[in-house]
């Protein structure tokens, strides 16, 4: 199982181009780890950004020739870092990713292992199953982001405190730096204080035990090796953590970003996109096996001690997010994941009937087929409620559907149809060159796209598509810019994000690319398309 997973992790960590924001961390890392500055991308703690720009420091990547000093921000450190040398760009890109895929394995082999001491080799498999084939996990589990290190941490903070509290002393102190090493992941891992005290508090009142001065001795000895962890890693300067937990809180506060479903979501409805987004993006056998499983360990009564606090736990990080104001994407509440893939392999153990157990393992089997089909494009997956992946572009954006990672299956497609010239509307900070793709810009609007010289397409090639990602084609605030699209049909649909239409004699659409490209005052632009329309004949209004 970890060999398939592994295999998917690594293949679609060298597949799929760097999305929205992942250039930062590796580069605030590698900068970290040659110079000491942590105030790069400081609203987000070091640990992932640091493992992150390891394999960077080992194969040399050099530093930007311009300093931050001369005005460069994270978005434009990260792109000068990946894109200095474009013959090297997705070999660093890959190299960034592999502690990220390490990670997600690590944290399928810790659930193992669990599963396996408590409840045996069966429930093991199955439990881990639903953490190996889940697009959830395979689809972040290969960028190099913080999601899944938070998730691994947070897990084995959780798992090693229940085991700490009779167990040995040196539980204690790794439960400790393990909840340290979440907290310096991803600032949301600073909830386990609270969940460890909850825990140690529901525990005395349900048990009241004579040894809790000893216990609680334990809970110290957690609190303060995670502190000195924490510390560490901010090198010993509370100062900076303070400062950066306290910029964190305070841009998180004033974002406001209620989400995208089915078109933006009005602020007094915003709790409804975590429920409907795990509903349509969750494989509909984890969603059967994640329903029954408590269902039945409740109803049975055969409930292992930590099935209520893993329930819990998971309950608690979802009505969080819910709670938030701001909902970027179902990977928030990846911490929760672990935690039901765990009851759901404890439920298999206790299963007695011969038939509840083989329909189980169909449904595991069907994830796993299905899983394998639709690879590399777990970040795109959506259920069969909405029609798969084809539909989902409708229903969610960002780190839940497109978010720039298919500029190779681009690159495949112009590449098989004779290279031809291309028109690339594009969500993503990547750089297309990177991928062999020369184009003229119509309206992307990554930040990036700005530190890029104009690219203008030959005045009448033989052949001329446009390629637009299906973020901006979903976009309400965009139906001036690529509306007009709603009425063609598509060549092509590359990994469920990339729309490619044929536009080599379409008068119509060069007609509505001068005309953006009047409203953006790009005269260059503007000039090749009027004269583009002329020479078929047409004359442009």
């Amino acid at each position: 199982m970890l060999s398939v997973s592994a295999a998917l992790l690594f293949s679609t960590a060298a597949e799929k181009s760097p999305v929205y924001d992942e250039l930062i961390y590796p580069s605030a890392g590698l900068i970290q780890w040659k110079t000491g500055d942590f105030s790069i991308n400081k609203t987000h703690p070091p640990l992932q950004k640091l493992l992150s720009g390891l394999p960077l420091l080992w194969a040399r990547v050099p530093l930007p020739a311009k300093s931050r000093d001369q005005g460069m921000d994270e978005w434009r450190t990260g792109y000068l870092v990946f894109f200095q040398d474009l013959t090297h760009s997705r070999k660093w890109i890959f190299l960034s990713r592999i502690p990220t895929v390490l990670i997600s394995l690590l944290l399928l082999l810790t659930v193992f292992i669990w599963l396996f001491i408590k409840h045996g080799v069966p429930s093991a498999l199955v439990g881990t199953s639903l953490l190996a084939f889940d697009p959830l996990v395979l689809g972040n589990g290969s960028l190099a982001l913080n999601d899944l290190f938070v998730t691994f941490f947070f897990f084995l903070s959780v798992a090693l405190f229940f085991e700490s509290l009779n167990g040995a002393w040196w539980k204690s102190a790794l439960c400790g730096i393990s909840m340290g090493a979440a907290i310096a992941s991803k600032f949301s891992g600073i909830i386990l204080p609270v969940l460890f005290f909850i825990f140690f508090c529901y525990q005395q009142i349900k048990n009241p035990r004579k040894q809790l001065p000893r216990l609680l001795l334990r809970l110290a000895v957690i609190f303060i090796c995670g502190t000195f962890f924490i510390l560490a890693i901010y090198q010993f300067k509370p100062s900076l953590f303070l400062d950066a937990l306290k910029t964190s809180l305070f841009l998180r506060h004033g974002e406001i970003n209620p989400g995208f479903l089915l078109g933006p979501i009005s602020s007094h409805a915003t709790w409804i996109y975590y429920p409907v987004a795990l509903l349509i993006k969750t494989p509909i056998p984890i969603l059967i096996i994640w329903i029954y499983s408590p269902v039945f360990l409740i109803k049975t009564k055969n409930n292992a001690t930590l099935v209520p606090f893993f329930i819990f736990i998971t309950g608690f990080i979802f009505l969080l997010a819910m709670a938030s104001p701001n909902h970027f994407g179902l990977r928030y509440i990846l911490p929760a994941v672990p935690f039901m893939a765990v009851a759901s392999g404890i439920a298999f153990a206790k299963i007695k009937n011969k038939t509840e157990k083989m329909v189980f393992l169909l449904l595991v089997g069907w994830l796993a087929v299905e899983t394998v089909f639709f690879h590399p494009h777990h970040m795109a997956y959506f259920n069969q409620f909405v029609g798969g992946p084809r539909n989902g572009y409708k229903w969610l954006d960002g780190s839940n559907q497109d978010w720039g990672q298919d500029l190779p299956a681009l690159a495949h497609f112009l590449k098989k149809n004779g290279n031809p010239s291309l028109v690339l509307g594009y969500y993503g900070s990547a750089a297309p060159e990177a991928y062999g793709i020369q184009y003229q810009d119509a309206y992307s609007p990554a930040i990036t796209n700005s530190f890029r010289e104009e690219f203008i397409n030959p005045p009448d090639p033989e052949k001329e598509y446009l390629a637009v990602s299906a973020r901006l084609l979903a976009d309400p605030q965009l139906k001036s810019v690529y509306g007009w699209l709603k009425e063609k049909v598509p060549i092509a649909f590359l990994g469920y994000t990339i729309f490619v239409y044929e536009i080599t004699n379409d008068i119509s659409a060069h007609q509505n690319l001068a005309q953006l490209y009047s409203l953006m005052g790009r005269k260059a632009l503007l000039k090749r398309e009027i004269d583009r329309i002329r020479r078929r004949g047409q004359v442009a209004t």
